[in-house]
């Protein structure tokens, strides 16, 4: 959520205004002040409450199945206890929820639909798990059908509408099947048949799941017809970050210097998750030479300093870089990026980045120390280069052979070393 421009994201987070000022809410499909009695009834505003703290999937099924025995549930109650379980990735308390709100006869609407998809999308994951449960994906599909066919005939308004559409294919973002694809298609023809105009919001997301398969004539038909519009999603950033994260993980550098022109060109400044995106297509590619540059110049711009996420991708390019030649100006730039990162993760690093952190830091001062006791495959510490990078499958190289001059010539200088005044 950070960086959202705020004429097309423009509910706020709940953060204090002093902290960051350019951060807004992704999207916020209900707002007190317009929502009607009929969703959001004054008298289950405490229960609601309830819903949204609750620590444990029993209590709040506990909770629910008590206010519908006393008849005293609205469409807003579900919504809250979905969206609880989207936030705590409540799998099967979510089914149970779904199912009660069937039984109790409770009339859905596009709010509480949107709601129910993006629950859905976030609980496809087991806690602490990269990879979506297939299981939990077949079903999710199919719950995704069953609402949306009930929803069709009740979209009246054109938040009604990008709401629905937006969180769908997100969803079928998230369980990234062929069929999910396929269904997002015919619902994207459904939509053009409407009178209502799509928003930024949906076109970031349909664009990103087709560029996340490939799509990419789609992507520049669509793309040139909104700049030849004057459309103002087509100066989003935060499409061109999402753009270049699905050419990333397709391993898709040219692609992504493609996308990145295409948007320069039309006018548009990178804020820093676009320089962020831009850079780990360039390093799960296989270029981490080009993609030190790319956050290198996102400093000399004075777009933006390093966060810890960019700190984590960074260093891991520098390793690379530094193994592949261990040329002085490399050792000296790694030398005193370990440095500034350290100070860095202290203020920003959270979570996962400071264990990452660690361990680059830690293969840091090994290959500084001695850079013959590591092979490639043993300095590849940040999980996305370990594991989804192409660099995992190339030959287990020793350290200063300048294997990226055979791997990544075009972004290879002569001695394959970095320019130090960078």
């Amino acid at each position: 959520m950070l960086l959202r421009p705020e004429e097309t994201y423009n509910r706020k987070t709940g953060h204090k205004r002093s902290k960051n000022p350019q951060q807004y809410f992704l999207t916020s499909p209900t707002d007190p002040k317009t929502s009607s009695p009929q969703r959001r009834s004054p008298r289950a505003a405490k229960l609601r409450l309830r819903l949204k703290k609750c620590r444990s999937s029993k209590l709040l099924l506990d909770l629910l199945r008590a206010a519908c025995d006393a008849g005293r549930v609205d469409i807003s109650i579900f919504s809250a206890a979905v969206q609880r379980c989207g936030q705590m990735r409540w799998w099967r308390p979510l089914q149970d929820i779904l199912q009660m709100q069937h039984k109790a006869q409770v009339k859905l609407d596009c709010v509480h639909v949107s709601s129910v998809l993006n629950a859905l999308a976030t609980c496809l994951r087991r806690d602490g798990k990269f990879e979506v449960v297939p299981a939990r994906a077949q079903a999710a599909l199919k719950i995704a059908h069953e609402v949306i066919e009930e929803c069709k005939g009740l979209v009246q308004t054109e938040s009604d509408y990008n709401i629905l559409l937006t969180a769908l294919f997100k969803l079928c973002s998230q369980i990234a099947s062929v069929r999910s694809h396929q269904w997002a298609l015919r619902i994207w023809d459904w939509s053009s048949a409407t009178a209502f105009e799509k928003d930024s919001l949906t076109w970031t997301a349909f664009l990103t799941l087709s560029e996340q398969f490939g799509d990419e004539s789609l992507v520049d038909r669509y793309l040139q017809e909104g700049l030849s519009d004057g459309a103002s999603w087509t100066r989003n950033p935060v499409l061109l970050g999402g753009l270049l994260n699905a050419a990333a993980n397709r391993r898709r550098a040219a692609r992504a210097d493609a996308i990145w022109d295409n948007f320069c060109s039309a006018g548009l400044r990178p804020n820093m998750i676009c320089y962020g995106a831009y850079s780990k297509a360039h390093m799960l590619a296989g270029s981490p030479v080009r993609a030190v540059e790319i956050i290198d110049n996102m400093e000399m711009q004075k777009v933006a300093n390093m966060n810890s996420n960019i700190v984590v991708d960074y260093g891991q390019c520098l390793l690379v870089v530094c193994h592949s030649s261990t040329s002085p100006s490399n050792r000296q730039k790694l030398l005193d990026f370990i440095a500034r990162g350290d100070k860095i993760m202290t203020k920003d690093g959270r979570g996962n980045t400071k264990n990452e952190w660690q361990k680059i830091r830690g293969n840091a001062g090994k290959l500084l120390a001695n850079a013959k006791s590591l092979q490639l495959q043993d300095i590849l510490s940040e999980w996305k280069a370990r594991t989804l990078s192409v660099m995992k499958d190339w030959e287990n190289f020793d350290a200063n052979t300048k294997y990226l001059k055979i791997k990544a010539p075009a972004y290879s200088s002569e001695d394959d070393s970095l320019d130090s005044g960078s």
